[in-house]
C-alpha cells in the first residue's frame, strides 16, 4: 500500500511502503509504481533480506522489472545504520529531490521502524519541527520502533540544526539599550548562531576546565569577584538573557524587569561549591539557550519587548548572550590571567 505522507508546500511526493511484493503480488506493486508515476525507491533492505521475505521482489529486480532510481542504504530490521553521517546524508538528499519535485517511495520490510525513521529525518530536513514531522510520519503508518531509532532522530534534529545555518542581522541603534552596545560589538556577525554559540561553549569549557582551586578564589583587586563568581554570573546573566528571548520571542510585551548582578553574586554564594560544578552549571545554561535558539520560529527573531524600561528585539538578545560571554573572556586574559 502507498502511503503518502501530507507535505506542505513541497512539490515532490512521498511515500511509505512494505516491501514490495510482501503485502501484494509484485504485478500488483509494479503497475501502480507505473501509474504513480515513481521517480524513485529507498530500499533499507539488504538482498539476503529481501530474498528471505519477498522472493517476488527479488525475481523481479534480478529480471530488471523494477524501472525509476533505486537507492539501497541496508540497515539491520529493527535497527539503526552504522554510518550515521551517510544516513543524514540520505535524509538531505532525498529532502532536496522532493523539493525539486521528485516521487519518492522508501520501503524495509514492513514500512514502520526503519521506514518511519527514516522519513521523519526527511521530513525535518524538510523544515519541520521535531514534533511535527513525527506526528506526519505517524499519520502515514511509520514510526520508530526502537529506543536506538528514536535516539536516531533525535540525534539527527540536532545534526540538522547545525548543517543548517541560522544568520541573526546584528541589531542596529534603537533595537537595544546603549547599556547593551558594548556586549553586542563584542559578537561578530551571528551568520551561523547555533554553530557559533555551540563552538563559544566548547572554547569557554576548554579553557576552564583546567582551572585550579586556587585560581578558581583569586580575585585581581579587593571586592572584585573571583573566577569561580564570575562563572557564577555568567550562568545567571545568561538564564536571564534566554527568559528574555523566550518572552519577547513568543511575542508577549510585558514589560521584563532588569536584575542587579552586584546582589545576585553574593546570594549565589558560588565561593562555597566546586569550581567544575559551577563551570558545568553554566555549560548546562548555554545548552538550554541553544534549544531555545534552535526552536525559535523565523518570525521571534523580528519581535521586540520592553526589559528593563528600554525596547530590546529579540535578535539583540541573542547578540548580548555572545558578546556578554566575550566581555567576561577579555576581563580573564587581561585582569585574572586566566
Amino acid at each position: 500500500m502507498f502511503r503518502a505522507v501530507h507535505l506542505d508546500q513541497v512539490p515532490g511526493l512521498l511515500y511509505l511502503h512494505s516491501m514490495p511484493g510482501r503485502c501484494e503480488s509484485i504485478e500488483s506493486f509494479l503497475r501502480e509504481y507505473g501509474t504513480r508515476r515513481m521517480t524513485g525507491t529507498i530500499c533499507l533492505n539488504d538482498d539476503q533480506e529481501i530474498a528471505r521475505k519477498s522472493p517476488t521482489y527479488a525475481t523481479a529486480l534480478e529480471a530488471g522489472a523494477y524501472r525509476g532510481e533505486r537507492d539501497v542504504f541496508p540497515i539491520a530490521n529493527l535497527g539503526v545504520p552504522d554510518d550515521r553521517a551517510a544516513f543524514a546524508r540520505l535524509a538531505h538528499d532525498t529532502a532536496a529531490g522532493l523539493r525539486a519535485g521528485e516521487r519518492i517511495l522508501i520501503h524495509c520490510a514492513m514500512g514502520i521502524g526503519r521506514t518511519g525513521t527514516l522519513g521523519t529525518c526527511i521530513a525535518i530536513a524538510l523544515g519541520m519541527s521535531e514534533k511535527e514531522a513525527r506526528a506526519r510520519i505517524l499519520a502515514s503508518g511509520g514510526y520508530p520502533e526502537t529506543p536506538a531509532q528514536d535516539e536516531l532522530i533525535r540525534w539527527f534534529v540536532e545534526e540538522h540544526a547545525m548543517t543548517t545555518a541560522l544568520t541573526i542581522p546584528r541589531p542596529v541603534e534603537g533595537d537595544h539599550a546603549p547599556g547593551m552596545a558594548g556586549y553586542i560589538a563584542a559578537a561578530p556577525v551571528l551568520n551561523d548562531a547555533l554553530k557559533q554559540l555551540t563552538m563559544q561553549r566548547d572554547a569557554v569549557r576548554q579553557r576552564l576546565s583546567g582551572v585550579t582551586a586556587a585560581k578558581a578564589a583569586y580575585r585581581y583587586a579587593e571586592g572584585k569577584w573571583s573566577v569561580r563568581e564570575v562563572v557564577g554570573h555568567l550562568a545567571d546573566a545568561e538564564r536571564i538573557f534566554g527568559y528574555r528571548l523566550l518572552r519577547i520571542g513568543r511575542g508577549d510585551e510585558t514589560p521584563l524587569p532588569g536584575f542587579d548582578e552586584n546582589t545576585y553574586v553574593p546570594a549565589g554564594a558560588f565561593e562555597q561549591r566546586d569550581f567544575g560544578d559551577v563551570l558545568e552549571e553554566w555549560v548546562a545554561v548555554r545548552n538550554a539557550t541553544l534549544a531555545l535558539v534552535r526552536g525559535l520560529p523565523a518570525a521571534a527573531w523580528t519581535r521586540s519587548g520592553t526589559s528593563n524600561g528600554r525596547r530590546i528585539t529579540a535578535a539583540a538578545l541573542a547578540y548580548v548572550t555572545y558578546g556578554h560571554i566575550e566581555h567576561h573572556m577579555r576581563l580573564f586574559t587581561e585582569r585574572y590571567k586566566v
